[in-house]
Parts: structure tokens; C-alpha cells; sequence
């Protein structure tokens, strides 16, 4: 411990001297002027300067060439936002491309999923050992998004490498022929695809075959990028915009925390404040999806190809569908609209890797909370999520469905949609307050009505369903994985 402790000291200081003074003045004068930390404002400039560094990445004409500069540049972004721990993420990456030489592809799969998920896990609980519910930014958000790459290419390995019955249908969600890697590539490219700057900092998700492409000069662009990543910098800088006009009216879900500020509160006002301040509390969210999707786009690999009309579709990185998900009429709407390219790493290599039925959703539920961290709150909502869809939303699917559709077509979406979109509000309130016994203030604060009634609903479910034809009430396995959470995430449109 002391020897990594001194490596840490001695990175912290060579990091240090490679940061110009321009920039720490920058820094300095960004937090001043917003009243916020130096992490925040270094934040910002690190998601801005994606955009100029995805840009050069994409005019570099040699493959090598763009390995080289991914590696050097989102190291050194990192070392500029959280210092010595940039060492983490390059360590981490060599570690398990090393285990895959070793082991093999069959049973490297399993081996790099738990040394990652293993290794994610040690950092998150770190932080909270050392910052709990903090805000303080660390290395732990670029961890997150290497460890999906991570865990993704190792099955792609084994897809290409050892499955017999490697599984291609795109309309279900399969593409274990299309991504499946049938050899280990060279360190560099690896790591060049790990650390490739535009989509480094926070994503989104991201296959090696679908990069390796890009850089190796094999995609052609009918039209250029700049234009469409601009517009979606733009939007994006607009929802920043909606969060902090919540946030200067006091509709932040944080106020939950506050004890003594529920204590005065009105049972009868805390739900609608919740409605309001999740309202203004997700385009925080948007910011980060819609910011990272433009950097994507204007490195190249936004690029989705084309539509009916020859128009470039520049849809490959969205991460966010936010009227289809401010609309939703149903879970499975929200899960495919809500941080999507988490949601397809979650679909693709959790959900449909799992025995089918309910098993295979609980374990997708539970690797998202496991991914995302150890906070209690992560596991009430993912938990409550799942027994809340499986139990109640699929049978009222099965049972109620039928007799709503009888109402106009309009009035049956409202319903759904006040249904859907309420009782998300109220759930996700456990996992932005994090803490167990903040979590258990706030549901009491509103007489835990929403669990009342999924309990109420799931006892006369139950009692419908015994009164019913078994053949009636056999509910179909969906095959739509579960939502997955704000931070940060299913179909590209």
C-alpha cells in the first residue's frame, strides 16, 4: 500500500508539469466566475474538447497514427481531470487484454467480466469510503465506460473465436456473427480503441468492429459531420440550460435529503414537487448523452449509414430518445429511449446471455446497480423496478389491457402515459438520493402511496389471475431488457 501510495505522489507530480499554466488559468477563472469546483469546470472543458480532438482523430490517415494519439491524449485528458488516476483506467485495460492472451476466449468471457466488474467495484467503493454521496468527480465515470468495452469484447471474442452458433438477427438484437472478433488484435489498436478521445471521458458504449472500421478508413461519409454534431452540442447545452433554471428555483430532488426541510412539507405537495424536480433534475442527464453523442458524430463514428433518401443517419452513438421517453407510455418504451448504448451493452452481453424469463431480467437489473455502484439507493430502485415490471406491469399487460383498449385511442395513451411516467418519477427518487434511511425519509414523507398501491394492484392481480383460465394468463417473456439508470443506458432510430 505505501509503494502505491508513492506512485501516486510521484504521478500526481509529473502529471502536474505536463498541464500548461494557460489551462490551470482557465480552470481557475471558470470556477470563479460559476461559483462551482475546479473538478466541474474541468469537466466541462474535457466534454467541450472532445469535439476538436474527434475531429483531428478522424483527418489522422493512419491507422497507427490514430492508435498512438487516442492512447496519449485520453491519458493525458485524464491526468488533467483526476491527476494520478489516470493510471487506473490504462492498467485495468492492459490487465485484461493480457488475462484474453492467457486464458483464451471461452473462458476469458467470464474471467475479464468479474476482473473488471471486480475491479469497478473496488473504486466505487473507495469513493465512498472516502467522498460518500459526494459530487467530487473521480476516475471511476471513465472505469464505468471501459469496463462495458470491456466486458463487451470479451464476448466478442468468443463469438468469433469459439462459438459454434454464433447468433445473428438484428430485428431481435443479435449481432454475435457482425461483432465477433476472430482473433486478438494487436496491443495497439486495443488500446487504441479503449482510449479513443471523442467517446473516452463518458461514452457512450462502443464495439471494436464498429471502431476498427472507422479508423482503419473502410467508412465512407457521404455528407460531413460537423453540421450535425454542432446541432447536437447545441441541444445539448440548451438542457444544461432547463437544469439550471430548476435548479435556481429550488426544484432539485436533492431537497429530499434535507430532514428537516420534509418535516414541513405537506404530504399532498411532496409528490408534485418530486414530479417537477425530476422534470428539471434529468436534463443534466440529456446534457451528458446528447454532449457525448455530438463528440461521436463529429469523429466519424456517429455515423449510422443512410436512409430511404441517401441522407447520412448520424444515430450510431445516441444515448438519449427524450420525447419517447418524456412520453412513455410504457416501461419498455422508457427502457428503449433512456441511455441507450448502455442499454444495448446490457441487452446484448447480460440479458440475452442469461437463462430466459425472469432470471434473465433480475440479472440484468442486477449488474446495471452493481455496475453503477454500491450506493443502497441503486439497489431499491433496480429491485423495486424489477418486481414492479414483472409482477404487476406484465400481468396488467395481459389482464387490463385488453378491457382499456376499448377506450379511445387517446384517452387509453394518456392513461398509460400518467402511469408510466408518475410511477418512474416516484421510484427513481431512491436511487438520486442514494442513502437507505434518506431513501426511507423521503418514501415516508409521501406514505409510501406508490407501494401501497403496486402491492394492493399485485394481490388482486394475483386473486384475477387464480380466478381465470390458466391459458389466459400465461404471460408472455419479453424479450425488451429493463430500463437501466439516469446515469448514466434498446434502439438506435
Amino acid at each position: 500500500m505505501e509503494l502505491y501510495t508513492q506512485l501516486c505522489d510521484y504521478l500526481a507530480v509529473i502529471g502536474a508539469k505536463t498541464v500548461p499554466a494557460p489551462v490551470n488559468a482557465l480552470v481557475d477563472a471558470g470556477s470563479a466566475a460559476l461559483g462551482v469546483s475546479d473538478d466541474q469546470v474541468k469537466f466541462l472543458l474535457q466534454v467541450f474538447a472532445c469535439f476538436p480532438i474527434g475531429l483531428l482523430w478522424r483527418f489522422i490517415p493512419s491507422p497507427t497514427l490514430k492508435h498512438i494519439y487516442s492512447i496519449v491524449t485520453s491519458n493525458w485528458l485524464c491526468n488533467v481531470m483526476v491527476s494520478y488516476q489516470w493510471i487506473h483506467p490504462l492498467f485495468l485495460s492492459v490487465l485484461c487484454y493480457v488475462l484474453l492472451a492467457v486464458v483464451g476466449p471461452k473462458q476469458g468471457r467470464y474471467v475479464i467480466f468479474v476482473v473488471a466488474l471486480g475491479y469497478l467495484s473496488t473504486l466505487h467503493i473507495y469513493r465512498m469510503a472516502n467522498d460518500y454521496m459526494g459530487w467530487k468527480f473521480d476516475v471511476t465515470t471513465q472505469v464505468m465506460v471501459i469496463v462495458q468495452r470491456l466486458t463487451a469484447f470479451a464476448f466478442n471474442y468468443y463469438d468469433g473465436a469459439a462459438n459454434p452458433k454464433p447468433m445473428e438477427d438484428h430485428r431481435r438484437g443479435f449481432y454475435e456473427q457482425s461483432m465477433g472478433v476472430k482473433k486478438l488484435p494487436g496491443l495497439l489498436p486495443f488500446l487504441g480503441w479503449i482510449f479513443m478521445p471523442a467517446v473516452f471521458p463518458m461514452g457512450p458504449f462502443l464495439e471494436f468492429n464498429h471502431f476498427l472500421k472507422h479508423a482503419q478508413g473502410e467508412v465512407i461519409y457521404p455528407s460531413s459531420p460537423i453540421v450535425p454534431a454542432l446541432k447536437k452540442m447545441g441541444v445539448a447545452v440548451i438542457w444544461l440550460g432547463v437544469h439550471q433554471v430548476g435548479a435556481a428555483l429550488g426544484l432539485s430532488i436533492l431537497r429530499l435529503r434535507d430532514t428537516e426541510w420534509l418535516s414541513q412539507q405537506s404530504p399532498v405537495f411532496i409528490y408534485p414537487f418530486v414530479i417537477l424536480a425530476a422534470f428539471f433534475t434529468r436534463p443534466q442527464y440529456y446534457f451528458g448523452f446528447m454532449i457525448a453523442e455530438g463528440a461521436a458524430i463529429i469523429s466519424g463514428l456517429g455515423y449510422n449509414g443512410v436512409d430511404a433518401d441517401g441522407n447520412a443517419k448520424w444515430n450510431a452513438a445516441c444515448g438519449i430518445d427524450v420525447w419517447s421517453f418524456e412520453t412513455a407510455n410504457t416501461y419498455s418504451m422508457a427502457s428503449n429511449a433512456w441511455n441507450i448504448q448502455t442499454s444495448v451493452w446490457l441487452k446484448r452481453y447480460i440479458y440475452f446471455r442469461a437463462p430466459r424469463g425472469n432470471i434473465a431480467m433480475f440479472s440484468t437489473y442486477v449488474v446495471s446497480a452493481f455496475w453503477h455502484g454500491f450506493y443502497p439507493g441503486y439497489y431499491i430502485f433496480f429491485v423495486t423496478i424489477a418486481i414492479v415490471t414483472t409482477q404487476i406491469y406484465r400481468r396488467i399487460l395481459l389482464l387490463v389491457s385488453p378491457l382499456l383498449a376499448k377506450l379511445p385511442a387517446w384517452l387509453y395513451n394518456a392513461i398509460s402515459v400518467v402511469a408510466t411516467v408518475g410511477t418512474m418519477n416516484y421510484f427513481v427518487v431512491s436511487f438520486l438520493i442514494l442513502d437507505a434511511s434518506l431513501t426511507w425519509n423521503a418514501f415516508a414523507s409521501m406514505h409510501w402511496f406508490l407501494h401501497w398501491t403496486c402491492l394492493g394492484l399485485a394481490i388482486v392481480l394475483a386473486i384475477w389471475e387464480m380466478i381465470a383460465s390458466p391459458k389466459k394468463v400465461a404471460a408472455p417473456v419479453s424479450t425488451t431488457p429493463p430500463l437501466v439508470s439516469p446515469v448514466e443506458t434498446p434502439k438506435t432510430k
